[in-house]
């Protein structure tokens, strides 16, 4: 599942939640990556955390590195550029999610797919891309591969955006229109 497209969208919102339902529904194992990130607080940690509490989802024990749920479900959380080996030997994941998957490279993309090998698991990925020679770009919007939902969306599709974002939106769409079409619409630059 590939959800990209401009700022302000909320891709990453939309799979944390969808993340905290399945993982209250069924017991599922989470592994939640993104290539930098130094502190749990660079991850998806935190929106997941608060989708957990925005839709009062019950059973889920928010522990300093990890999210478990009473029924065995648990979500845990790796920066990918420094732990790769441990995420090579990760068993038994249903749902990979790669944040910020734009910063993806090939070499790593050909470690981690092997790795979600469980029958019916899935990767997600979320993106705002930033050029379209990036390997993400290629692979999954270009040549998409089977099986593969790829959605594009922009924040004029999010129905929870703040009025203050919007302004700032509006501002430079005035002000700067190829900064907002690269920014909010998603329209990717060659390089």
């Amino acid at each position: 599942r590939v959800l990209h497209g401009g700022r302000s969208s909320s891709k990453s919102w939309e799979f944390a939640g969808r993340i905290g339902q399945i993982a209250q529904e069924y017991q599922t194992r989470v592994l939640c990556v993104r290539r930098y990130q130094n502190k749990i607080k660079d991850s998806v940690y935190t929106l997941i955390k608060n989708q957990i509490n925005n839709f009062d989802f019950k059973g889920f024990d928010v522990q300093a590195n990890c999210i478990n749920h009473a029924n065995g479900s648990e979500m845990v959380f790796y920066g990918i550029e420094r732990n790769i080996d441990e995420i090579k030997s990760f068993e038994g994941c249903d749902i990979l999610w790669i944040e910020e998957a734009h910063n993806l490279t090939k070499e790593q993309w050909d470690i981690l797919e092997p790795t979600i090998r469980k029958e019916r698991s899935e990767i997600w990925l979320s993106f705002n891309g930033r050029f379209i020679t990036d390997f993400v770009w290629q692979y999954f919007i270009v040549n998409t591969p089977e099986d593969t939902i790829v959605r594009h969306v922009n924040y004029d599709e999010n129905e929870f955006i703040s009025e203050t974002i919007l302004k700032i939106i509006n501002n430079l769409k005035v002000k700067d229109f190829e900064s907002y079409q690269h920014i909010y619409q998603h329209l990717l630059h060659q390089n």
